[in-house]
């Protein structure tokens, strides 16, 4: 029976198929269909006939899309997907996830070929780009690790799927592996740790031979440092590509008197935004967190938190080392499997991505993710947000502000209605009566929630905390102009596991050269004096 379908693909890939069709086909008559189709093709979609799509869908299907690609929805497409007729997590959509781009060419003996062209991202999206002239050596169906096993905590649920279909399973294996991997109190780290009754113990040692189930990161668990106040800091050793050491970073288990535990887990190792009052911003950037290294890091401290009786984690945030939309794809995927209502089940508004404002990957993240969004301000000026963090010398006050009144309330989804906005308070640098109004005016049509923060000293730091009268006075302007505003008490201080006190510069202990540790920033002319005078109390290497 005829049927209409809608079939979305990217336009080199469309392009592809559409001069196979015509140099293989055997039809006149198909031959004036297709080409006709070439000539009305656009960059955004194409809706075929019922006898076109049913040629296409036998002949073609590895080339097409079942999700609008987010390029596509900035255009102002709904996100949505086609109807259910057979297309996975396929060949393009993870083509374009990962940046490659197909460009169909002729071979000198007729046939088709494809130039492979793969886009890598440097710091601030420098794009460089390397070829190679065979599609057949592009990259894995699967993320593997080094030695060919499929690394399952990199992938979401339907590619989860996928790959258990392409290893000739029944669909159910996926609900089981998912199940072990995810759900309360499971979190296996070995095939073997599978219960015999729900898991048959051939599969099972199928998986333990093809099948990774750690996350390329390790606990160091004879480091775990407490706070007083019953904070922990954890070190994961991080896993280098090649299988050496990549470095260290932190995650912190926070649980609070009311009950709820926070987890603050990391995306990168180092972080490139160099950001003046944070302690991981002096150690430049080494290189980005893979998903499940992201994901690793909440599964080992749910097992940590469950076998010392902190309770069950029940908020995520990222705002541990490393600017997490420097990172947005492994970031943005690793939200999705956190709130997978199958295996963590974690509410979208209870997994937090912190961003210092870098706006074009704040419209990335509101438009593919659910997750809550906040933002560090930390300053009313620009003046002195650019000495601060130099992101705004990019992104500035006005461009930044602009694109969360874009954004917020978010359109689609079950999503947050607010931005929050995180403003740590320097003594006599940011925390004036003045700059409270400077806010208010900043923020007067973003809705927002503000949360003032203490800033925690740090080795070499050349700041203060505010006094506490002033952070009052300041959140008293905010909240008699209408703002929901919030004072965030420092929790694990004592331990280094406070906000802005993560990581170890100078103390590189992965492969390669040590990132290069970048500048103290000049202040600007207004605050010279002020600094100066801090700098005489707590001298700082500038």
């Amino acid at each position: 029976q005829a049927f209409e379908a809608c079939c979305v693909v990217s336009r080199h890939a469309r392009c592809a198929a559409l001069d196979h069709y015509v140099f293989n086909s055997q039809s006149e008559e198909s031959d004036a269909e297709v080409k006709g189709m070439h000539s009305r093709a656009t960059p955004t979609a194409t809706v075929l006939s019922a006898a076109s799509w049913f040629k296409w869908n036998q002949r073609y299907r590895p080339l097409t899309l079942s999700r609008l690609p987010s390029s596509m929805e900035r255009q102002g497409h709904p996100r949505r997907r086609l109807p259910d007729i057979g297309l996975g997590f396929n060949l393009v959509q993870r083509a374009y996830l990962s940046r490659l781009r197909f460009k169909s060419e002729v071979r000198s003996d007729g046939s088709l070929g494809q130039t492979r062209t793969v886009t890598k991202r440097s710091a601030f999206h420098n794009r460089v780009n390397t070829q190679d002239k065979d599609a057949s050596l592009g990259l894995p169906r699967f993320p593997l690790t080094p030695d060919g096993r499929v690394l399952l905590k990199a992938m979401s649920r339907p590619l989860l799927e996928e790959w258990v279909a392409d290893q000739g399973e029944r669909p159910m294996r996926a609900a089981q592996i998912w199940a072990w991997l995810y759900q309360e109190g499971r979190w296996v780290a070995s095939a073997e740790e599978m219960h015999p009754e729900e898991v048959s113990r051939s599969f099972r040692e199928k998986l333990g031979e093809v099948a990774e189930f750690g996350g390329r990161i390790r606990l160091r668990s004879d480091d775990v440092r407490v706070a007083t106040d019953g904070t922990r800091k954890l070190l994961f050793e991080v896993e280098s590509p090649s299988g050496g050491n990549g470095g260290i970073v932190e995650s912190v288990i926070i649980p609070a008197p009311s009950g709820r535990v926070t987890l603050c887990i990391s995306s990168q190792v180092g972080c490139a935004m160099n950001c003046q009052f944070c302690f991981t911003g002096r150690m430049g950037l080494k290189s980005n967190l893979t998903t499940e290294q992201i994901v690793e890091q909440v599964v080992v401290s749910k097992r940590l938190a469950k076998s010392e009786g902190m309770g069950k984690i029940t908020n995520v945030v990222f705002m541990g080392m490393g600017e997490p939309l420097h990172n947005a794809d492994a970031v943005i995927n690793a939200v999705d499997i956190l709130c997978e209502p199958r295996g963590m089940a974690l509410s979208h508004n209870r997994v937090t991505v912190s961003t210092s404002g870098l706006v074009p990957q704040i419209r990335q993240y509101c438009r593919e993710s659910n997750g809550s969004l906040a933002v560090s301000l930390n300053a009313s000026t620009d003046e002195v947000r650019n000495w601060l963090m130099p992101i705004n010398r990019k992104y500035n006050l006005a461009t930044l502000m602009g694109a969360l009144r874009e954004e917020f309330p978010k359109k689609t989804g079950k999503s947050q209605r607010r931005v929050f906005f995180e403003y740590i308070m320097l003594r006599d640098i940011n925390d004036s009566v003045e700059d409270a109004q400077r806010v208010v005016e900043l923020t007067k049509d973003v809705p927002c929630k503000i949360n003032l923060i203490r800033f925690n000293a740090h080795d070499g730091a050349e700041f203060f905390p505010s006094q506490q009268e002033q952070v009052l006075a300041f959140r008293d302007v905010l909240a008699d102009s209408g703002v929901v505003v919030t004072v965030r008490e420092s929790r694990g201080d004592d331990a280094n596991a406070a906000c802005g006190q993560l990581g170890s510069p100078g103390d590189w202990l992965g492969e390669g050269p040590m990132p290069k540790v970048p500048p103290r920033l000049r202040p600007p002319k207004s605050l010279q004096a002020v600094v100066a005078q801090m700098r005489e109390v707590r001298p700082v290497k500038v």
